[in-house]
């Protein structure tokens, strides 16, 4: 195997619907220079994959599966460019899981990063992650705005301001369901 692949997170708890960005890094093991297909790409060859405790997988991250979700009309996947990669060198990517999946329930989840290559697929040690209890009584609205007769909000935590989530154009604040238990 003439690559290694290994992910990294900020910190190992989270709150509900929290950002999570996970760093992948790709480095060439070998002494020469390895022609890759663009390890940042547009592509479906490089991914993150989600599982919970007990193992099932819920889901798996990649930029096509994310502009689908986004609402993209048309998600075209294109061969990638090749890039060369020099010896020890890294090349690296972030993704940010919570923009793909909604980690909203308490409990361990764990990652593992995922890139194809010459009909191989190398596998990173997986990293895992706790999502905390999240209490909808410390959420509150931080603004929202009208566009057209449709809704943007962003919803925070009060004792730290941190990112609940952002809902989308299509959401009307007084539908939304936070998705998280009510506890005091």
């Amino acid at each position: 195997m003439a690559l290694s692949l290994t992910i990294a997170v900020e910190k190992n708890e989270y709150l509900p619907g929290e950002s999570i960005p996970v760093e992948m890094a790709l480095v060439n093991i070998t002494d020469s220079v390895v022609n890759i297909p663009n390890f940042a790409y547009n592509s479906d060859l490089t991914e993150i994959i989600i599982s919970d405790s007990e193992g099932k997988e819920i889901g798996r991250v990649n930029d096509p599966v994310r502009q689908l979700q986004l609402g993209f009309m048309q998600v075209e996947v294109i061969k990638p460019p090749e890039q060369s990669l020099s010896p020890g060198s890294p090349q690296k990517v972030t993704f940010d899981v919570s923009q793909y999946v909604r980690l909203t329930k308490a409990g361990k989840y764990q990652l593992q990063g995922s890139f194809r290559y010459d009909e191989e697929q190398i596998m990173s040690d997986p990293v895992q992650i706790t999502i905390l209890e999240g209490r909808a009584s410390g959420l509150y609205h931080k603004w929202q705005y009208q566009m057209g007769g449709k809704w943007r909000c962003q919803i925070v935590y009060r004792d730290h301001d941190k990112l609940m989530h952002m809902l989308g154009y299509r959401h009307n604040p007084g539908v939304i369901d936070y998705n998280i238990p009510v506890m005091d």
